[in-house]
Parts: C-alpha cells; sequence; structure tokens
C-alpha cells in the first residue's frame, strides 16, 4: 500500500520553518553569554580566608590581589616592585580622591606580601580600602 503525497501546483506555496537563521541566533547568545561570563569574576584564583563579621565592599575601582607564592597583582596586572604598585594606585587616587581600593589576599599568602600591598596603598593616599574574604556559612 503506497502512500502518495499530495504535489502542490506551481501557484501554490508551501509552508516550510527555516533553521538557518534559529541556529545563527542560538550560535550569537551562546557567543555573547561565554564572552559576558568571563568578566564576572576575578580572574585571579585565591583561596579567601573566611570571616563572621563585615559584608560586601564598595563597588571598587582598583584590586589588589595577593597570590600564596607572594605575587602581588593591581586589576588582573601583575605587578614586579612595591614602588611600581604605589606609582600606579596613585595616579588612581589622583584621579579619583574617593577612589575605592580591595584587597585580596590568599589564606597562604605570605604576611609580608601583604604588609607590602598595604604599604604601597597607604603611600599612594588611599583613603577607601578594604581586605575582601569569604563570610563564613552560619
Amino acid at each position: 500500500m503506497a502512500v502518495q503525497l499530495p504535489i502542490p501546483d506551481e501557484g501554490e506555496q508551501s509552508a516550510r520553518i527555516e533553521l538557518t537563521p534559529i541556529v545563527d541566533m542560538v550560535f550569537l547568545l551562546l557567543v555573547f553569554f561565554m564572552v559576558g561570563a568571563q568578566f564576572a569574576n576575578p580572574v585571579i584564583d585565591l583561596e579567601l580566608p573566611a570571616a563572621e563579621a563585615g559584608g560586601p565592599g564598595p563597588k571598587s575601582e582598583a584590586v589588589i590581589s595577593v597570590k600564596a607564592g607572594g605575587a602581588i597583582f593591581l586589576n588582573r596586572t601583575e605587578i614586579k616592585r612595591p614602588a611600581d604598585l604605589q606609582a600606579q594606585l596613585t595616579e588612581l587616587i589622583a584621579a579619583d580622591e574617593s577612589a575605592a581600593v580591595v584587597l585580596r589576599a590568599d589564606g597562604e599568602a605570605k604576611y609580608s606580601a601583604i604588609v607590602r600591598a598595604l604599604e604601597a596603598a597607604s603611600l599612594a593616599g588611599v583613603r577607601n580600602l578594604s581586605i575582601e574574604h569569604r563570610t563564613k556559612a552560619p
């Protein structure tokens, strides 16, 4: 038993859903969210220590990160010398005296590296400095 499908006349148009534009849009949305997710979190991976007190800090204009090995970063850029960190923070403060700076230090970071970062911020004239940490679970 053969099934015969109707053949449309030349003047009659058949309804079709074109998938190519839909696939293009899904691909563009995927790329958009993948690229957008790159800016959601700081790139430098640190294990922040936990504390019971404190809350979310202000929106920061600069983030100083200290890794476990003692490497210091300013906004994802590695700083080789404390004098360079101080110079860049001085430029930031010169542009905006109320600029917020957040210090993120790995829980295993050397105390001396944290002190060098704090000293550079102090000498640069940073007045709005906070230390980021994880909040302990209740």
